[in-house]
């Protein structure tokens, strides 16, 4: 009886555990790259750079996509999702130049 209520106790634990140590969605690059968007659409990008403007908007919505599947995951790795915000953050900045 002692014993199934440890092995119990131990599985109660290992599962806490797992669910409480899954990765966070990374808020603060996508937060980053939303801004740097935001700063070449008031630079101007939609209207001088349009198409360039348009390929940065697809971009951040296709890494979004990934992390949403990411979220709907047991155990979540957002690595290649934080690389892909920053090269977008990138990406704003450089479509930020071209439109000033």
């Amino acid at each position: 009886m002692k014993n199934k209520f440890l092995k119990g106790l131990a599985i109660f634990g290992l599962t806490a555990v797992l669910f409480t140590s899954c990765s966070k969605a990374p808020q603060a690059e996508i937060d980053a790259a939303n801004l740097a968007i935001e700063e070449a659409n008031i630079a101007g990008a939609d209207l001088y750079t349009h198409d360039t403007f348009v390929s940065l908007q697809d971009s951040m919505k296709a890494v979004m996509v990934t992390i949403e599947a990411q979220e709907s995951k047991l155990i979540k790795n957002y690595s290649s999702a934080k690389e892909s915000l920053a090269s977008v953050t990138e990406f704003a900045k450089n479509v930020r130049i071209q439109a000033e």
